[in-house]
């Protein structure tokens, strides 16, 4: 069935900061008239609701659940933010500024957050108490992390030594490596079938599926070097982005299976696709596209019928992109 076929056996440094909270007890409002910061979209309808300003180099955005969101700035700073208030609630200083850090953060259990931070070091923060659990390394330049679906464990791609790291989370240590050949920029658990993970790279025009038991990695070949990968949820349908920034537009890449009977589908859209998200329930990718006049455009993708269903231009550059309360909204990160 459609995305329900499973694989076919796959091809035979950083000392801790203190943790500093601004205005821990008082909400902060932001105005709302901006047109750069988080761009709040209803996913119903693709209008924007609001746009909060406020997270001056922001570069990651991570959904916490109903109606909160964290931003990791470059300055080292995590903003807090309730978005049913449409306020920040707490802003904390968990490192040291640093312009080539902050921009990859997943939750890997519920108030368990893990960010790329400066030079080279990775964080483990703690969402309800505030506070900075530990800070560590997983190789000398992460690139992108991901969580396990089923495992305490997290999974670190470097972009120096092109290896892959299973780090477990209950100590925070590296117990695994797979070196590959490319610098992968992009890594997500596989749903359907469990037990793998799927990366993309920004220098190779190739799709890595990494089986987790054995730690290996088969490669399927793609259109384009890739920024960013998404699947639908409890299925083995994917959507990658390829911005291809020295050419007029770029494209994005379709596709169901990563066995013999794989099948893809690649399509061209205007502007730069950078980053890409799924919604929990009905089969969505949203895309956002880097426009030439400093917008981006927003895309709502059909991942059953391989098309686009609507779109939305909203100003700034888009930095990352995630869906929000199980999927009645969708956030966006931008930045003029």
């Amino acid at each position: 069935m459609r995305g329900h076929r499973l694989l076919s056996s796959v091809l035979a440094g950083l000392l801790p900061f203190v943790l500093l909270a601004t205005g821990c007890h008082d909400i902060v409002e932001y105005s709302m008239a901006g047109s750069y910061g988080v761009c709040i979209i209803r996913t119903s309808d693709m209008v924007l609701e609001e746009c909060m300003d406020g997270f001056e180099g922001g570069r990651s955005i991570c959904s916490l659940g109903n109606s909160r969101f964290l931003v990791a700035s470059n300055a080292g700073v995590l903003y807090l933010v309730n978005s049913q208030d449409r306020v920040v609630e707490e802003t904390y200083q968990i490192g040291a500024p640093f312009s080539a850090g902050y921009d990859c953060m997943t939750q890997v259990a519920a108030g368990q957050v893990y960010l790329v931070g400066g030079f080279g070091s990775l964080i483990e923060f703690n969402v309800s108490s505030g506070s900075v659990e530990d800070v560590f390394s997983a190789g000398p330049s992460p690139a992108a992390i991901c969580p396990s679906l089923t495992e305490q464990r997290l999974y670190v791609a470097d972009s120096y030594d092109r290896k892959i790291r299973e780090v477990w989370t209950v100590d925070n240590q590296v117990y695994r490596e797979l070196e590959l050949e490319s610098t992968v920029s992009s890594i997500m658990p596989v749903s359907w079938p469990p037990g793998y993970l799927a990366a993309v790279c920004s220098d190779s025009e190739e799709l890595y599926i990494i089986e987790i038991s054995e730690f290996e990695a088969v490669s399927i070949d793609l259109v384009d070097y890739a920024s960013d990968i998404a699947l639908l949820p409890d299925t083995s349908i994917y959507c990658v982005t390829h911005p291809a920034w020295s050419d007029e537009n770029g494209r994005v890449t379709l596709g169901d299976g990563f066995g013999p009977e794989e099948t893809s589908l690649t399509l061209g859209l205007s502007g730069h696709p950078r980053c890409v998200c799924t919604r929990p329930c009905g089969g969505v990718f949203y895309v956002a596209s880097v426009m030439e006049d400093c917008t981006s455009s927003i895309l709502e993708i059909n991942g059953n019928l391989w098309g686009t269903v609507s779109s939305i231009t909203i100003e700034g550059y888009a930095w990352d992109i995630t869906t929000h309360a199980n999927g009645e909204y969708l956030l966006v990160l931008t930045s003029n």
